[in-house]
């Protein structure tokens, strides 16, 4: 590589990655990135590989969720909160523990020296390394002014946890609920009931009415859901079983077994999973239970859940505490049919509401903001906004990339009782693939997309991230990888402001704090799973117009400053002739996100028909 641009570019980005800043130096030198993919893609691939394992993405976790306490390095508890009090941890098991899993990166132990003699799963790091765990105000003073030597984090116990609200995503019942919330707690049935004030046949019962609406074949696998709830988004985990083995001292063969009971296997069909015997699994049970420290399936479950979300908030590089007034009120979920998992809904409009089913982009999430929300419910909309497969709080899926995803949306609508919907439309593969495939369910469409479909922008950071998306396919993980994980508030409003530097309507509308929180947020969904991996090449150009999308009546809103699509060169006459039969309505003072600056021209757009 000779190109001077190039390894300008390469230089800079390799000393930015340990701190967690190479994203800004691919958004402030766009040029410098597309000389090195030309010049040298193997290096380039290189130093995002490289990049990538620094981080592990940002986490949007209740603030009463986990215990903390700072520590001196004899193990001596400087300080914690009530919840890591009610542990009950001594200062010689948090010394020795120290000594092993102290180094670079956080790092998940087992301790086996509470008082009842069970074994709590903690995280221990070096102070400087904790400061983006969710720290109550007295600890985060210990750590930062270098008072105490290390930091612990577990799971708080579920006293705190307000499960009616939780729950509610699942729309189970008021008995449902105490019921799943004592199953939970106590990991046995029997007791559970008891505790609920019911009788062990009106559990079974009622259990069995809750576990169908989870789609949870067994209790390990329903207890394993709940208790998933209680630590909101967090970074994904592709090697819980490594986890799980390496916090309670487990062989990798007992690791993966107690994963696959928390996931709802049988012993048997967890043996031949496994390739052993059911009497060789039934010794590894017993020796699993043991390390443990529980006596049922149900409770490992909540110990899969547990030590899974410590491990994942453990790798986190942002941290952002959820209060009760953040909590997503309308969400709900939905069981998927073709196999199992959970499809994230918000559901913000009234029943009786045109409903409204928006489609977001691989960069965000759900998450809709207020302004249009407000926009849709004043014009009689519902407004939906449904997650796709490997993003926030939706399960991933392992197929197409469109059929999940469209299955997902086949599934929501049948849920909600809903025939016919009017769909919103960000980018513009899904919606228009959704049409295509399902023409009797959509009545009408608004596109809020970046540039005609298979067109390629040229100059500028988006444009270069296409280029790498469409012309560099082995660099794609890596990058996708770089891009969830850099996913601080400050990373996230840096990119959206070099990127969009050409819009002025865009960044005053990101200026506002309440446009600015729900934008932070909806990206920092799209960070906590595989969805944007596996989504990002299939959006780089919006591939062809699918055969019968064009059915549906469309309106395409572009924004007057958005490079990506009127200022494309010829962008509307390419709109015109990817979708002839589509409305085009260019807004003038508009940029990229309408949807946050117009709402109201969005929300009447998709209050007609289609074009007249």
């Amino acid at each position: 590589m000779t190109d001077p641009a190039a390894e300008a570019f390469l230089r800079a980005f390799r000393a930015a990655s340990a701190d967690g800043r190479a994203m800004d130096v691919i958004a402030s030198d766009a040029d410098g990135f597309a000389a090195a993919l030309e010049a040298s893609p193997d290096a380039v691939r290189q130093a995002l590989d490289e990049a990538g394992g620094f981080s592990g993405g940002s986490a949007m976790v209740p603030g009463t969720a986990f215990a903390t306490a700072a520590c001196r390095a004899d193990g001596r508890i400087l300080v914690s909160d009530e919840a890591f009090a009610a542990l009950d941890l001594s200062p010689r098991a948090l010394s020795q523990a120290s000594r092993t899993a102290l180094g670079e990166a956080p790092r998940l132990s087992s301790i086996i020296d509470d008082r009842r003699g069970h074994p709590v799963a903690v995280v221990i790091a070096r102070a400087d390394r904790a400061l983006t765990w969710p720290l109550s105000p007295t600890v985060r003073a210990a750590l930062a002014t270098g008072v105490a030597d290390f930091a612990v984090m577990g799971v708080a116990t579920t006293d705190g946890v307000d499960w009616s609200m939780l729950l509610s995503a699942w729309t189970f019942s008021r008995a449902e609920t105490r019921l799943a919330a004592a199953l939970v707690r106590t990991g046995d049935l029997r007791v559970a009931a008891a505790d609920a004030g019911v009788s062990y046949e009106t559990a079974r019962e009622t259990l069995a009415s809750s576990m169908a609406k989870t789609g949870a074949r067994r209790h390990p696998e329903f207890v394993r859901q709940l208790a998933q709830l209680a630590f909101g988004e967090l970074p994904d985990n592709d090697a819980v079983w490594r986890t799980l083995a390496d916090a309670y001292d487990l062989t990798p063969r007992q690791g993966r077994l107690a994963l696959l009971i928390a996931l709802g296997a049988t012993r048997a069909t967890a043996a031949d999973a496994l390739g052993v015997s059911d009497q060789t699994a039934k010794a590894d049970l017993k020796v699993i239970f043991e390390r443990c420290g529980v006596q049922s399936g149900a409770a490992l479950g909540r110990i899969v859940a547990e030590t899974d979300a410590l491990a994942r908030l453990a790798s986190a590089t942002d941290v952002a505490l959820l209060s009760r007034s953040d909590a997503p009120m309308p969400l709900r979920f939905v069981r998927r049919r073709r196999a199992p998992g959970r499809i994230a809904v918000e559901d913000h409009g009234e029943r009786d509401g045109r409903p409204v089913v928006i489609l977001h982009t691989p960069i965000n999430g759900r998450q809709v903001p207020r302004g249009l929300v407000a926009a849709l419910r004043a014009r009689g909309l519902r407004p939906i906004s449904v997650e796709r497969p490997g993003f926030g709080l939706t399960t991933g899926s392992t197929g197409d990339v469109v059929e999940e995803a469209c299955a997902d949306l086949v599934d929501v609508l049948d849920t909600l009782g809903l025939k016919r919907v009017r769909l919103l439309g960000r980018s513009v593969i899904m919606p228009l693939s959704f049409a295509a495939r399902h023409p009797d369910r959509v009545e009408s469409g608004v596109l809020m997309a970046a540039s005609p479909p298979g067109t390629r922008p040229r100059g500028g950071l988006i444009s270069t991230v296409i280029d790498l998306a469409l012309d560099h396919p082995n660099l794609v993980e890596g990058f996708a990888r770089l891009m969830v994980r850099s996913s601080s508030e400050q990373a996230i409003m840096r990119l959206s402001e070099r990127s969009m530097a050409a819009s002025p309507a865009d960044l005053s509308a990101l200026a506002r704090p309440d446009n600015r929180a729900d934008w932070i947020k909806a990206c920092r969904q799209s960070s906590s799973g595989d969805g944007f991996a596996r989504e990002f090449v299939l959006h780089a150009d919006g591939g062809v117009v699918p055969v019968g999308a064009e059915a549906t009546p469309w309106t395409v809103l572009i924004g007057a400053q958005d490079m990506l699509g009127a200022g494309i060169g010829d962008g509307l006459d390419l709109w015109r002739r990817a979708m002839p039969s589509a409305r085009l309505t260019l807004v003038a003072d508009g940029g990229r996100l309408l949807h946050i600056s117009h709402p109201d021209v969005v929300a009447e757009a998709l209050a007609s028909r289609g074009p007249a």
